[in-house]
């Protein structure tokens, strides 16, 4: 990816409020467990663009609850949203990009043993 390009997808990902962007060669995955590597996914990856939303002291300090649940679903939402947007950018300047969701399709209320909300 040219620097250019890159300049491109960091200010986009900023502008959406992502904290962190940064990305990863596909030679760096070496070393990764079959299944864990960019071209298990898309046969010719070259690399992989990661991004992060800063998660609050306090929101962290309720794990588990019911307000960190509802954080967790909005930092997702974001991280997915702004994933699908670099996608886009990247497809437009002519790359295949596949925009991973931030988290699997599960419920977090199991797995942090929270009742269901109503």
């Amino acid at each position: 990816m040219s620097d250019e390009l890159w300049l491109k997808v960091k200010r986009l990902a900023t502008s959406r409020g992502i904290d962190l962007t940064g990305i990863a060669e596909n030679e760096d995955f070496k070393q990764a467990p079959p299944g864990h590597r960019p071209t298990d996914l898309l046969s010719d990856a070259k690399a992989v663009i990661v991004m992060a939303v800063r998660m609050p002291r306090g929101v962290a300090m309720l794990i588990p609850s019911h307000v960190y649940l509802s954080w967790y679903y909005t930092a997702n939402r974001k991280l997915n949203d702004v994933a699908l947007e670099v996608a886009m950018l990247l497809e437009r300047e002519g790359y295949v990009a596949v925009p991973i969701p931030a988290s699997e399709p599960y419920d977090l209320r199991e797995e942090l043993n929270l009742p269901a909300v109503i």
